[in-house]
């Protein structure tokens, strides 16, 4: 026999009704067993095997039920043993804190699935459906609530103080009613002097509001500790004692508790004989009496919770509570759900506490205090934060499938809102503890099913005009169903058809009603809603591609959708929007795998590769490793469609690549392919393209007049609008970037007036293209220009501005070498303590993103930061990793620096032969390398650490030659100055 619980009608605890049958099957049997074998000779074997999961309901009276949750209990039944009942983990999840259950060895699974653990149930936790004091449930942690928690405490001193309070406290499911209640039974629990806390707790049930004073049955027999083993008479006698305790006249008390407690009374105690609604009230003056009289003894908290499902006689008894004055020092706290309206009016005593949803910062807290990851991505963080509605328990339940999946993290970290996507574009399932809940409520509003499909399938919000224009319903029928979940609060109406707007109250029941349909519903939903849209609203075709692709995608028809993500993706990018532009560009990209091949699916392709491309060069930095793959790909699209400008292109893009991952030889080869291709084509912008990738590649070399020399001719074919071409296909700005290097080799060279002007111009030049990766681009290089030049204050103002722009704009790359760059001007500044701690954060930035360009300055910078702060291991260890990275890839660019910065090591530790000898080895790159700048620097330190008589006087000479050699500049140079000194005055 199967049962499926939870249809056709669905219950929010249909894992726990599940087990609770199953434990009352098993019991019912036990007592009925030894009566058949002896009476039938029949022994009987019941075992039970539950699992939780979706089905799928079909023919024509959906009563066929088929999916993986029947095989998988169906494969359970033939390995577990007669007489138990063995539940899986997904099920055991749900239940935990309902039963008791026993882990078991056996698993059990499905191919090609994970196997299941499997649990024997062995009893409930207790005899209701409270479970509010087990102190096994995990609660959520508090966040967000010091306002709720400040004013219970208050009221809980009231009443110590003798003036008894009533408290509501009042939210939506999930929204932290129980974990405040939670609060403050821990509080009373540690400041009572007593074992036994003054804490009576009563709990309403859904499917026992027509039980009267179910709560109070409850509270009695876990305050009696009622087990099921007891007689009648030891559990009469254990209701005696504790009557006869509180002071109750038992002749009256005990006839109607033990009805209450469905026991017989005996013939200790005549009955009482009294009409229905004679022994209702003296029932409720009792109830009154058992609080009153425990909290006579001490001040107690009486706590009622889900009073949205009580039962008309305990609401009555609540109700003469709430109606009078409070003469014994108890608190009474009720908590229920904001559709619950109480009978009663405000009076003095009683307090109402409404709780809020969390902010988004409050969601983050409570997230990074659930999930084992303290590098959880801001943008992941944001989507639960729209996902959730700052609800705490759904947070929460995120939360957890964080901690489970350690993929889900990676997945999501760049996720961001679009309020008008369909809950099918969140990579974020509905965690499996809240489906029930949410497609129970659902159920319970009855109506047009289609009219709920279709608006989730809209997205979270969505028109009266649009749905209308979707579904083939009448005008009038249409608003008549949507009022429906308006007035059950499932949705909020602004306006009145056909000008109103309509919004799901929480997004997640927008997805449990979506994840309803079956896939074949969805698409024909879908596939109305883009013709729909193509017809009635061809602007969405111009203002929300993604919206028309997504409807498109989700109804299989890939030929319209792809088109329509590049478009979107486009637009994105153009914007600045990275993350949904890469969103966008990537689902056009699944869509493609559905078409055939042909020339126009390769070129619709190579349109989308670009903008992915750019967007990802962005946000991730020119290292991404996702980059390669990306511009393999479109050498390889370019090539088939014979686009010789895309090829160039593609050169260009994979040569950047390279160079940041701090493959210069490779670039160079990059570059001796891509220049004869420029030529051949005879395009003054494919070459300016062409001589950039080779200037860099000759810079970071350490050859400086070359490179010099690639970017003043590349620089010399600027032309602005050509320029913006390929721009849009590069990504970044060749004008920009030729003055950026221009101004680096020309300080490098012994320029720095040329090298202040050009960087200046760079910078004025990407402020003026609206362009803000350009302008990243610029102040990355000009930060990186103040601090060889040893301008720390000019260094850090650049660096500041360049950490803005970045942070704006998400740049993470960027972001992370202006920090590199700002502590590189505090050094300048002798501020080496706060350098220190931004070498140590920028650097593990730094290698997150996968670059290894420029490793020997950054490294520099640690170990000029960690001698001057005299920790001399730890500035070797940096130096050490310094000449390391200049000799794996060739990079002899900063060489010269990284053996002066040796000198200066070994120089603080009183080391002046071993400092010379390092600055003699910084002056011998300097002169290989042609760089003025590094051979004036290497012949002033070598001044300083020779002794007069050892050649000194010969290292001054060279000094003053060098000075000569230096381009004037208006601008105090701290390296020139510091020669200038040493010079004698007729050579200056």
């Amino acid at each position: 026999m199967t049962a499926c619980f939870g249809y056709p009608l669905s219950y929010e605890d249909a894992p726990r009704r599940a087990v609770h049958a199953a434990s009352q099957i098993q019991s019912h049997v036990a007592e009925i067993e030894s009566d058949i074998q002896s009476r039938l000779n029949l022994q009987i074997q019941v075992w039970q095997s539950i699992h939780s999961g979706m089905v799928v309901a079909s023919g024509a009276d959906d009563r066929r039920l088929v999916g993986d949750v029947l095989s998988l209990v169906a494969r359970m039944d033939r390995d577990i043993e007669p007489g138990q009942i063995t539940i899986t983990q997904d099920s055991f999840r749900l239940v935990e804190h309902s039963f008791v259950c026993e882990e078991l060895a056996a698993t059990c699974g499905l191919p090609g699935q994970a196997p299941q653990t499997l649990y024997r149930v062995i009893e409930k936790v207790r005899d209701t459906e409270e479970f509010s004091s087990n102190e096994s449930v995990e609660y959520t942690p508090l966040v967000g609530r010091d306002q709720e928690v400040s004013m219970l405490m208050n009221r809980w001193e009231l009443t110590g103080e003798g003036f008894g309070q009533l408290v509501a406290l009042i939210g939506d499911a999930g929204m932290g009613k129980s974990r405040l209640v939670h609060v403050l039974t821990q509080h009373v629990s540690q400041t009572s002097p007593s074992v036994s806390p003054p804490i009576i707790e009563w709990s309403c049930s859904p499917y026992q509001s027509s039980t009267a004073f179910h709560p109070a049955i409850g509270a009695l027999q876990r305050r009696l500790q009622f087990t099921r083993q007891q007689s009648d008479d030891q559990k009469r006698n254990a209701l005696k004692t504790l009557l006869d305790s509180l002071g109750f006249d038992l002749a009256v008390a005990m006839p109607i508790f033990c009805d209450l407690l469905s026991l017989p009374v005996g013939s200790e105690y005549p009955p009482l004989n009294l009409s229905s609604p004679k022994q209702k009230e003296l029932t409720l003056e009792l109830l009154h009496q058992w609080i009153c009289a425990e909290a006579q003894q001490r001040p107690t908290l009486f706590i009622v919770e889900d009073l949205h499902w009580v039962d008309p006689s305990t609401l009555d008894f609540l109700q003469s509570i709430a109606n009078n004055p409070i003469s014994a020092p108890y608190l009474c706290l009720l908590t229920f759900r904001p559709d619950f309206s109480t009978p009663w009016t405000s009076r003095a005593h009683q307090t109402q506490i409404a709780l809020n949803r969390l902010t988004r910062s409050q969601v983050s807290q409570l997230i990074a205090s659930k999930v084992d990851n303290d590098a959880i991505p801001l943008g992941l963080i944001d989507r639960i934060a729209d996902r959730t509605d700052g609800v705490p328990l759904f947070v929460e339940e995120y939360a957890k499938m964080l901690n489970d999946s350690a993929d889900l993290m990676s997945d999501t970290a760049e996720l961001s809102h679009d309020s008008t996507m369909g809950s099918q574009s969140s990579s974020i399932p509905i965690p499996a503890t809240l489906q029930g809940l949410l497609t129970a409520r659902l159920d319970r509003i009855g109506g047009d099913e289609n009219v709920v499909r279709m608006a989730a399938a809209l997205g979270r919000e969505f028109s009266f005009s649009m749905i209308a224009a979707a579904m083939d319903l009448g005008a009038s029928v249409l608003a008549n169903e949507l009022e429906k979940l308006v007035e059950s609060q499932l949705l909020f109406r602004r306006g009145t058809p056909p000008d109103s707007q309509y919004t799901f109250k929480h997004a997640l029941i927008q997805d449990a009603a979506y994840d309803s349909m079956l896939r074949g519903q969805r698409k024909e939903i879908h596939q109305k809603i883009a013709a729909a849209m193509e017809t009635e609203f061809p602007e969405i075709r111009v203002d929300q591609p993604e919206l028309l692709a997504h409807h498109y995608s989700e109804a299989g028809d890939h030929f319209n959708a792809a088109p329509l993500w590049e478009t979107a993706g486009s637009i994105s990018t153009q914007r600045g929007a990275l993350v949904e532009a890469i969103q966008h560009l990537n689902k056009g990209m699944a869509s493609l795998k559905s078409l055939s091949e042909s020339p126009e699916r390769d070129e619709l392709e190579y349109r989308i590769n670009v903008p992915l491309g750019i967007a990802t060069l962005s946000l991730k930095g020119y290292a991404a490793h996702e980059l390669g793959t990306i511009y393999q790909r479109r050498m390889e699209l370019c090539q088939k469609l014979g686009d010789k400008m895309g090829q160039l292109h593609a050169h260009w893009a994979m040569g950047s690549w390279r160079i940041v991952r701090d493959e210069v030889e490779t670039c160079l080869d990059i570059a001796s392919q891509i220049m004869p291709m420029a030529r051949e084509m005879d395009d003054d912008g494919a070459l300016m393209e062409a001589l950039f990738i080779q200037a860099i590649a000759q810079f970071y070399h350490g050859d400086f007049s070359d490179s010099l020399a690639s970017c003043q001719q590349g620089w010399d074919l600027f032309d602005a609008e050509r320029c913006l071409f390929h721009t849009s296909r590069t990504g970044q700005h060749a004008g920009v970037a030729h003055l950026s290097y221009m101004a680096l080799n020309h300080w490098y060279l012994g320029q720095p007036a040329s090298a202040l002007q050009r960087m200046r111009q760079a910078v004025q030049l990407a402020e003026s293209l609206n362009h803000p990766f350009s302008v990243a681009f610029a102040l990355h290089h000009d930060g990186w220009l103040n601090a060889a030049m040893q301008l720390g204050t000019d260094a850090v103002q650049s660096a500041v501005r360049h950490m803005q722009v970045a942070r704006e704009q998400a740049f993470f790359f960027w972001e992370t070498t202006g920090l590199l760059h700002h502590a590189g001007g505090l050094i300048c500044l002798d501020d080496s303590a706060q350098a220190r701690d931004e070498l140590l954060q920028g650097l593990a930035q730094y290698d997150a993103t996968g670059a290894q360009l420029a490793l020997p300055r950054y490294y520099g910078y640690q170990a000029d930061a960690l001698t001057r702060r005299g920790d001399f291991d730890a500035a070797s260890e940096s130096l050490e990793l310094a000449k390391a990275a200049v000799d794996k890839c060739d990079e002899r660019f900063h060489e010269p620096e990284v053996w002066r910065l040796c000198a200066q090591w070994a120089s603080a530790q009183g080391n002046q032969d071993q400092a010379a000898e390092f600055a003699a080895k910084s002056l011998d790159v300097a002169n290989h390398l042609g760089s003025l700048a590094w051979r004036l620097t290497a012949l002033v330190d070598l001044c300083q650490y020779t002794p007069p008589g050892s050649g000194r006087d010969r290292f001054v000479q060279q000094v003053s030659i060098a000075v000569a050699e230096f381009e004037p500049c208006e601008v105090d140079i701290p390296i020139v100055s510091r020669a200038r000194s040493l010079c004698p005055p007729s050579s200056i």
